[in-house]
């Protein structure tokens, strides 16, 4: 009870006074190109603001169909004009609570996937862990409250991709299977057009998985179809919806032409995010989970039924589903960790959406063993519901586990914004200025 309370309190710190804080600074412009795709057209809203694609502005902008306002001034923002963006004040003023909260249902979806997944894989108190987690993360709060470069839209449509992608792996129905893995490639097709870097782990996830869950001759026709769909998504996010003239803008603002000028090595960056972002049982449940890894290293086969740490090894056999959480975790934290994005936490997405699913397994499996450890982690929660609510919604913007840095966003307020807002937010008691 305490675990469905703390996921009730998250789902309400995502939706409560959407309309009360400031835009941040590239949300009224990715909210322009939003507004822009639905009353102007596709492209014109994608070449606004063109850092990445638009399929998620577009899913966050649709109750803007519905919304009376001044539009006609969208039609004079050309690619690019942000300084003139105070020419679309009308259509934002009118539709921004809208696409708020748009914005903020897709992280409440997050946290039902994570559940979702967990409860078909594994049990539901491992679900309710991971969804607890996930629920109360103060950066999945902060994201899910600001319509800004799509970050939880690619969380939640990343989620959204494994969990029907694991339906069709265990549907014993064939129709029923097609039907999921249809759902898959629409998921994942909005998780690629979202955010142009951080979600693209998923595709090698997606593929990786089925060669090795679905293994022998017999299966390759069906292996080489779902690969075949893979592509397409991807092709059709980056050749259909994305112009070529927007893909160059990206690749400027990622000062790489091409993929290999983004190899770096960033592993110490990621750790040190892993242990100051999101909360305190993050670093706790990767911690175990690595813990698994060595500890059964040369007992792969052993069962960790009277054990205090997972077996992941066990996860990663043909005919498994549960291989796909490792295979995902594995992906996203090389992939990511073997470029130079990996410095900046923004680019971690994919791999934190990793840890939310294996951390309700890692800490439930943990407490199964040791039971009076569940005071600890309940105690934990409670510290960070503490820690976000006085001071909130500012407390999210800032938060990081033990105050290490800035967080990632109110270090910049005192820089971004005029002396008059400033007042007002002290009057509001952001901690931080």
């Amino acid at each position: 009870y305490f675990l469905i309370a703390f996921i009730i309190l998250g789902i309400f710190l995502r939706v409560v006074g959407l309309k009360q804080e400031y835009l941040w600074d590239d949300e009224q412009l990715s909210m322009v190109s939003a507004i822009k795709m639905h009353r102007q057209d596709f492209k014109s809203g994608v070449l606004y603001f063109q850092e990445h694609p638009g399929l998620g502005k577009w899913l966050v902008a649709l109750p803007s169909n519905f919304i009376t306002a001044n539009y006609q001034p969208l039609a004079s923002l050309g690619p690019n004009m942000f300084a003139w963006s105070f020419l679309a004040y009308e259509s934002i003023s009118a539709n921004y609570g809208a696409i708020r909260l748009m914005n903020a249902l897709i992280g409440v979806l997050a946290i039902f996937f994570v559940y979702l997944i967990m409860k078909k894989l594994f049990n539901r108190k491992a679900a309710l862990w991971g969804a607890a987690i996930m629920a109360m993360s103060p950066d999945m709060i902060a994201l899910s409250r600001h319509e800004v470069l799509m970050k939880i839209i690619s969380i939640s449509m990343v989620l959204g991709t494994i969990y029907f992608y694991i339906m069709y792996l265990m549907e014993k129905v064939e129709d029923k299977k097609w039907i999921y893995l249809g759902a898959t490639i629409v998921f994942m097709t909005f998780a690629l057009g979202s955010r142009n870097f951080d979600p693209l782990f998923i595709i090698p996830t997606i593929i990786l998985s089925q060669f090795f869950i679905n293994r022998g001759k017999d299966k390759l026709k069906e292996n080489l179809i779902v690969t075949g769909l893979v592509i397409l998504s991807f092709l059709f996010v980056f050749y259909y919806t994305y112009p070529p003239e927007a893909k160059v803008f990206a690749q400027n603002h990622l000062n790489a032409n091409s993929p290999v000028e983004l190899i770096g090595f960033t592993f110490p960056s990621m750790l040190y995010f892993i242990m100051i972002r999101n909360s305190y049982i993050i670093p706790i449940a990767f911690v175990l989970t690595i813990l698994g890894f060595i500890y059964y290293l040369n007992k792969k086969e052993n069962s960790d039924q009277e054990k205090a740490l997972i077996n992941p090894w066990q996860f990663l056999k043909p005919n498994e589903p549960k291989a796909v959480l490792l295979i995902f975790l594995i992906v996203s934290f090389f992939g990511i960790g073997f470029t130079r994005l990996g410095s900046g936490f923004m680019y971690n997405l994919t791999f934190y959406a990793s840890l939310f699913l294996l951390s309700g397994i890692a800490i439930s499996h943990l407490i199964r063993k040791y039971n009076k450890l569940k005071y600890l982690f309940l105690l934990i929660f409670l510290v960070t519901a503490i820690q976000i609510t006085p001071n909130f919604p500012y407390s999210t913007w800032d938060y990081s586990n033990f105050n290490i840095g800035n967080g990632f966003y109110g270090n910049k307020l005192d820089k971004t914004v005029p002396d008059s807002i400033l007042n007002e937010l002290k009057s509001r008691g952001n901690p931080l200025i």
